[in-house]
């Protein structure tokens, strides 16, 4: 087998003609120099060897590092596929529990809704029997209270009829008494009256004796009112609007038959309505 670089040798000494240190000037010369000294060619061997073969080195670890990328790469595969199924077993039997589960949660709320729904049926047929028991106490109670209303009116009535006849007497008996009453007041008035009469004629004969008696004394009390002698601070006025003698003025009378009439009468007045 042929080496790598043997089979690119051509390639190899093109290239270092060209990149060699004197490549800018050719010449015909300087080629069969090239192509005549072995040394150098030997040195360019050499060179292109060691460039070569880290090429090659290169390409190799290259590789190496592919195919140990690849067989990672194999194994991760492998080991995800692993995974994966392991998690879709998993996650079946998991998908599988939750399954049993919700079966087994319908089944219970199946059940509890079959409770429920006779739960149901047998309150609405209780709350129907209250219903009716209701209605049937209502119907009882308005039958009841229509009589009661009925027995209230009649008693009412006979209550009004007694009421009735209770005032008719009662008022026939008030009527009685302000009757009584009535009478009493006129029996007063008419002794009022009888008293005022009595008293008014004990008056005109008062007034009458007293014009009498001033008749006698006028004189003498003209006397005294001229003369200063008698000083009046208080005393009655007869019905002329003359002074009526006190006692205090009589003590300063001599005594004499005109004297004594002064005292007798002197000092009184005339009767009032209420005595």
């Amino acid at each position: 087998a042929r080496k790598p670089w043997e089979e690119s040798r051509k390639e190899a000494e093109a290239a270092a003609k060209s990149q060699g240190p004197h490549a800018a000037v050719s010449s015909p010369r300087k080629d069969d120099m090239l192509s005549t000294n072995t040394d150098v060619l030997k040195k360019y061997e050499q060179v292109e060897r060691t460039r070569l073969g880290r090429l090659f080195a290169t390409s190799l670890n290259q590789r190496l590092d592919e195919v140990a990328l690849e067989k990672k790469q194999v194994e991760t595969e492998a080991k995800h596929r692993v995974l994966i199924a392991s998690k879709k077993d998993a996650l079946s039997k998991q998908i599988a529990e939750e399954v049993r589960l919700a079966k087994i949660r319908l089944e219970a709320v199946q059940k509890r809704g079959q409770e429920h729904s006779l739960a149901e049926q047998e309150r609405a047929h209780q709350k129907w029997l209250q219903v009716e028991e209701n209605a049937r106490k209502l119907e009882e109670n308005r039958q009841r209270r229509k009589v009661e209303r009925k027995l209230e009116a009649e008693q009412r009535q006979e209550r009004r009829a007694k009421q009735l006849a209770d005032s008719e007497q009662y008022h026939a008996e008030k009527r009685a008494e302000l009757q009584k009453k009535s009478q009493l007041i006129d029996e007063m008035h008419l002794r009022m009256h009888s008293k005022k009469a009595r008293m008014q004629e004990t008056r005109k004969r008062f007034w009458a004796k007293l014009s009498r008696e001033k008749e006698v004394v006028g004189e003498l009390f003209e006397t005294y009112i001229h003369t200063g002698k008698l000083h009046r601070p208080w005393g009655a006025v007869d019905l002329d609007g003359d002074a009526i003698p006190t006692v205090f003025e009589v003590a300063t009378v001599e005594s004499s038959p005109q004297a004594r009439l002064i005292k007798s009468y002197g000092g009184m007045r005339p009767p009032e309505l209420d005595e």
